[in-house]
């Protein structure tokens, strides 16, 4: 199972916690990367990924830098026992 998790903060905020965590020894600063996550869907509607029967996303992540290249492909449902939860599970 995956956890995804987004914050957002101010520059002067973001500068801070950098500044916190290359304190640490042990975290190792990568190259910067460029990140593009692209989804698809079914090309019958009646077969709609996003439809509340199937409610899943299909997703191709391709990530960049100077140095390297990936890509990512994944495919996320959300678990219909946990609609009614503060936190949605998926598989």
């Amino acid at each position: 199972m995956e956890y995804e998790v987004r914050y957002y903060f101010s520059k002067e905020k973001l500068n801070y916690i950098i500044s916190k965590l290359k304190e640490f020894k042990e975290l190792k600063v990568n190259e910067r990367s460029y990140e593009k996550t692209v989804q698809f869907d079914h090309s019958d509607k009646d077969k709609s990924f996003y439809s509340k029967n199937i409610d899943g996303r299909f997703r191709v992540r391709v990530t960049k830098s100077d140095t390297n290249s990936k890509c990512k492909l994944s495919w996320k449902r959300r678990i219909k026992s946990t609609l009614s939860t503060d936190v949605n599970k998926e598989e």
